[in-house]
């Protein structure tokens, strides 16, 4: 019989198996709503979910004649950390032992393979009839071997039968700055990670980095936004809203960040205009046999003074994926024919500039790059952005290996480089890593670029 958890104190059974005995399943916690006057003024004899889930669990131990197993799960499938069984059954194991032991010493306690396809299921006195995964754990092993697992990349997957047919524009843009996290979340659908924010336990006298960025993009809406509001009020208004810190130190972060703002709107009025309606694009190509399109909208287009040009705004630091973003505007709109003068990034340390392309250049690199980013959908490119631009400012092959070896760790998808390809020295060893950042950086290398 397989049943939900329930009082069994007049039901005697011979083998009882008791599963999801984890420290964060049970007891189960309470979850009463907010409203419920229990939760605030509980009195002796109130039923409680916690309490009623150790009535249950005793019951269970006295229905139980002959065998009793309770199960819980020992390791994190993801990085195998240990996990903690429940507390009550932590409590029972020091009944028993009559003494704090470690979970996996205890003589009251068997340890099972985490993974259905270990191949320590399939040994020992009572092993396993699935067969199924003893197949599949029969090829893990060679003579008692463990064999060399295959490393990933090495060849690409088809494509998924249901891919659409389209790719737009802002997700080549999103492929370029993070092939890898690109095929992590696209190609294999795995999600991105993401940290819990974290609340301030203690009173801030200083804006961190991020901060300082959000004190500066409030400033950049009103500015794009044309509201005309006052920077006293923004500033009031982030005090409100915890943002600035109060007193002197809040006067000086205000004072810092507003500065920079003020600094790159000087650099940034002399190429801000009227500002242009988005333009539709579409490039139909093919990959594989099959019909694609890459599809989306060309922005950020300015005119001022019968010039046009693409002008795009960063309100931190220059970054190798603001320059590939630029070029991937810049192509989309030589591609569409527009009468562009120039492509250029408006940064805190300085700008980026790129000159236009021919039409039918344009359309060609857009169909490599679309294609490319089709491919990364199927397997791992050994490819950064950083790399990109580091191979644009160092024409020296030896500095520009020592500079690879020496920054690479500091990489935004350095982690998934050795998430790939192991413990790795440089990305310089990783087979066909040179050849995929030499050509996108010869493509690039095509416009000309300057720091202003």
């Amino acid at each position: 019989t397989c049943c939900a958890l329930q009082p069994l104190r007049n039901l005697p059974f011979r083998h009882i198996q008791i599963l999801g005995l984890d420290e964060a399943a049970f007891p189960r916690p309470d979850r009463r709503s907010a409203l419920d006057a229990l939760t605030v003024h509980s009195r002796r004899g109130d039923r409680s979910p916690r309490d009623d889930d150790r009535l249950m669990l005793l019951e269970t131990l006295l229905a139980a004649r002959d065998a009793l197993h309770l199960h819980f799960q020992h390791r994190d499938p993801r990085d195998d950390s240990e996990r903690q069984p429940a507390a009550p059954l932590i409590e029972l194991l020091e009944y028993l032992q009559q003494d704090e032991v470690e979970t996996e010493q205890s003589p009251f306690v068997k340890v099972h393979p985490l993974q259905p396809f270990s191949p320590r299921r399939y040994r020992g006195d009572l092993p396993a009839c699935d067969p199924f995964w003893h197949a599949a754990a029969s090829a893990l092993t060679q003579a008692g071997e463990r064999l060399l697992a295959v490393p990933l990349g090495d060849t690409s997957a088809p494509l998924a039968e249901g891919l659409e047919a389209t790719l737009a524009l802002d997700e080549l843009a999103r492929f370029l700055s993070g092939p890898l996290e690109w095929f992590f979340t696209r190609g294999l659908g795995v999600p991105r990670e993401q940290e819990l924010p974290r609340l301030d336990e203690e009173e801030r006298f200083a804006l961190n980095g991020l901060d300082g960025y959000r004190v500066r993009e409030r400033l950049w809406q009103a500015f794009e936004e044309e509201a005309g509001v006052p920077e006293r009020s923004i500033a009031a208004r982030l005090r409100a809203e915890g943002l600035l810190p109060e007193g002197p130190a809040g006067e000086a972060a205000w004072g810092e960040h507003a500065g920079q703002w003020h600094r790159l709107r000087k650099r940034l009025v002399n190429h801000w205009g009227e500002r242009l309606d988005p333009v539709a694009l579409r490039l139909p190509f093919e990959y594989e046999d099959r019909d694609f399109a890459l599809e989306g909208w060309l922005r950020n287009l300015h005119e001022k003074e019968g010039e046009r040009r693409i002008l795009r705004v960063r309100l931190g630091n220059q970054r190798p994926r603001d320059l590939l973003a630029l070029w991937v505007d810049l192509l989309a709109g030589c591609a569409l024919g527009q009468p562009i003068a120039e492509a250029r990034t408006v940064a805190r340390d300085g700008d980026i500039v790129l000159a236009p392309l021919p039409p039918e250049t344009a359309r060609e690199h857009l169909t490599r790059l679309a294609r490319l980013a089709l491919e990364g959908l199927t397997r791992p490119l050994p490819l950064a952005p950083e790399a990109v631009a580091l191979w644009l400012e160092e024409p020296d092959e030896d500095k520009r290996a020592a500079r690879i070896l020496g920054e690479w760790e500091g990489w935004a998808e350095a982690h998934h480089f050795t998430r790939i390809w192991g413990d790795i020295a440089s990305p310089l060893e990783i087979q066909g890593f040179t050849a995929q950042v030499r050509m996108l950086a010869d493509l690039v290398g095509r416009v000309s670029r300057e720091a202003a």
